[in-house]
């Protein structure tokens, strides 16, 4: 098997990753505290503070940018397994032509098993792109290797943990407090329901996605993969804004996503604003079931527009099919 590497008690504070851009592998700057590859990685009773992944240069001939991954921890290829426990993440930025992780960046490899992180807060990270590029997960950003020799679909839980105040920024932004991007592939037998995402206990609060082109999910983004919510989530107080194109799900949004079990959830004063809105709380698009269960609530949501603003709470879209249920 692939090295394991265990952190305990430990404190990183104000260390940097920069690079220039690597078109090969697509990053210039990762993990500034901890990068690990081809490992598994766990952390436990730590703490993270203002590091920085940085990524600088312009464009390749053929227009490839590098991206910037993991502003404290990169986790990622085959055999690659992250938990994280009783830790805080604050202040930690990744910034780059594109960003992923504003504090944590990790990609599920061919040999990957499930990621957990529970019982840790994240609070003021940040994805930020420096040119046209988009960004994704102001703290949290995960999926699964698309390289053809890696493939793999991505899976992480996440339990009793706590988003506030993350942002990702960038022409493109979306999943301001975490951003799950499933990897579907017919030919390597990667379904939409190979990845999973599930949430449980946990809080969103004053997250954000800002976007000049679009943004999508203030707190929470999903796409391509079944999710799971447990026990009781609040999203509270989180923003998409996009000063020039679309604004989708002030709290989630979540595309050809399916979801059988969603607990009690409360979606409080949460905002999509741009110059079109969709969806104050939760904008759901192409997903197969996403049935909201329980004592589910929505509260002081709103969209606000220059054009078209639709569903001050939820806004619902299946061209490709799918149901949507309250119940």
């Amino acid at each position: 098997g692939g090295a394991k590497l265990a952190v305990k008690g430990s404190a990183f504070e104000s260390n940097t990753s920069s690079g220039t851009n690597a078109p090969a592998s697509g990053t210039g700057a990762a993990g500034a505290a901890v990068t690990a590859r081809n490992s598994e990685l766990s952390v436990s009773d730590s703490s993270f503070v203002g590091n920085r992944a940085d990524t600088a240069g312009a464009a390749t001939g053929d227009g490839k940018w590098a991206n910037s991954q993991g502003g404290a921890i990169y986790s990622g290829g085959a055999g690659q397994k992250l938990t994280v426990s009783n830790s805080e993440f604050s202040g930690n930025v990744a910034e780059g032509n594109g960003a992923q992780g504003g504090a944590v960046a990790l990609f599920n490899g061919a040999t990957s098993t499930q990621n957990a992180i529970s019982n840790s807060s994240f609070e003021g990270n940040s994805a930020a792109s420096k040119n046209e590029a988009s960004s994704g997960g102001g703290a949290v950003y995960a999926s699964g290797e698309k390289w053809s020799a890696d493939k793999a679909a991505a899976k992480l839980s996440v339990s009793d943990s706590t988003f506030s105040g993350n942002s990702a920024e960038g022409s493109g932004a979306f999943g301001g407090g975490v951003a799950f991007v499933g990897v579907i592939d017919d030919g390597a037998g990667i379904a939409r329901n190979t990845n999973s995402l599930s949430v449980k206990n946990a809080i969103f609060s004053d997250n954000s996605a800002s976007g000049s082109e679009y943004a999508r999910g203030g707190a929470l983004y999903i796409a391509g993969s079944s999710y799971g919510a447990n026990g009781t989530s609040l999203f509270e107080g989180n923003r998409a804004a996009s000063s020039n194109g679309s604004a989708q799900g002030g709290a989630m949004y979540a595309d050809n996503a399916y979801s059988t079990n969603m607990g009690s959830q409360t979606f409080r004063g949460n905002s999509a604003e741009g110059a079109t809105a969709d969806g104050g709380a939760a904008y759901i698009n192409n997903s197969g079931h996403m049935w909201f269960r329980g004592d589910t609530v929505f509260e002081n949501n709103s969209v606000s527009a220059g054009g078209e603003g639709r569903g001050g709470a939820l806004f619902v879209k299946g061209d490709n099919g799918g149901q949507t249920v309250l119940n």
